[in-house]
């Protein structure tokens, strides 16, 4: 048997992550009416702590801009997430759950 480094740990560690993240994904999509992509429960699950800029959401879940923006606006047509004018710089947006 091959001793477990630090990078195959953190390989497996990443692959159960995905496949529970699926598994969910799945799970909901069966039960509910609001069919959710894995892209989207990223952004709601960086949500779910506090409001935030779509600038911060873009950062933290490594999607480019424009397909952070489509994201957002198809999560707020579901009605999962609010939308608002940040109150001090014009060019961003706030979001929330």
């Amino acid at each position: 048997m091959t001793p477990l480094t630090s990078t195959s740990l953190l390989d497996l560690l990443s692959e159960r992550n995905d496949q529970v993240r699926r598994m969910s994904e799945q799970s909901w999509n069966e039960q509910s009416d609001i069919q959710l992509s894995n892209s989207e429960w990223y952004i709601l699950a960086t949500l779910y702590q506090s409001k935030t800029t779509i600038a911060e959401v873009t950062h933290s879940v490594h999607i480019s801009r424009q397909a952070t923006h489509k994201l957002i606006k198809n999560l707020e047509s579901k009605a999962l997430v609010l939308v608002t004018d940040h109150p001090q710089n014009r060019k961003d947006k706030c979001i929330e759950l």
